[in-house]
């Protein structure tokens, strides 16, 4: 006869989800998650992991702030950073969420500043390489380099396609446009669709579109009722990932 389970004891969800989950990624799997390492060989990629520092910051503190010195490329290793950008009265828009596996501080290979603010949405643990060791792997390995430029390219091709879509489109498809984004950058397939990997809050989406909350509330609510999307357990799972592109136009 199985044994009674004593409910006092017994493991929640979340924290199940938290025993299953894998372990965090080793500092040489994290070296080759940014982008422009990707190509190194494994005796470059070893010494760059032992050039990391750790840092780690807890939630609503700040892994470096607008305007500090730009000597630190991060990659996270576990929770959530927002990259955030202050305008001249003080309203902060959200520019981009940062899960585990993915960089911020991406000034340092072009700016002597930080151009954003970067603030942990969860606690988070974040390695640092430092700008002297980044300059030696760009000046001194061609395909280094390479990346880095194409790296840039690409972030200035979202960048103008950003300010596009903030003049020109509206609140509906601003929000299809990210969304889209996300899942392509940070989805799963599910067999009910797709699931973007990174817990969102609607201010969060508002922020990130340059909208009020109230407006992106009522537009995700619509998406809703279209059978466009769901949420579960703070997540956004895409069920019709064709009509929200054809939204997202």
């Amino acid at each position: 006869m199985p044994k009674a389970i004593d409910k006092s004891k017994s493991v929640s969800v979340s924290n199940l989800s938290m025993i299953t989950a894998a372990p965090p990624p080793r500092k040489i799997d994290l070296v080759r998650k940014i982008p422009f390492f990707t190509s190194l060989s494994g005796a470059d990629a070893r010494r760059i992991a032992d050039s990391l520092v750790e840092r780690i910051v807890r939630r609503g503190e700040y892994l470096f702030w607008e305007g500090d010195p730009a000597e630190w490329l991060y990659v996270i290793r576990e929770g959530k950073i927002k990259l955030v950008k202050s305008s001249s009265n003080g309203k902060e828009m959200v520019l981009e969420m940062v899960p585990p596996g993915q960089v911020c501080g991406t000034a340092v290979i072009y700016s002597p500043t930080q151009l954003s603010s970067a603030v942990a949405e969860s606690a988070t643990t974040a390695f640092g390489l430092r700008r002297s060791e980044l300059e030696r792997f760009v000046y001194g390995t061609p395909q280094v380099a390479k990346a880095v430029i194409e790296y840039l390219g690409n972030r200035l091709k979202s960048a103008h396609d950003t300010i596009t879509s903030l003049v020109t489109s509206k609140v509906e498809t601003r929000i299809a446009s990210v969304l889209v984004k996300l899942a392509e950058h940070h989805g799963s397939q599910t067999p009910k669709g797709i699931r973007i990997n990174i817990p969102l809050t609607r201010k969060d989406i508002a922020d990130a579109v340059g909208a009020t909350v109230e407006t992106t509330i009522r537009t995700l609510s619509r998406f809703q009722k279209q059978k466009i999307l769901t949420t579960e357990s703070k997540h956004i799972l895409i069920l019709d990932v064709p009509r929200l592109k054809k939204l997202a136009e």
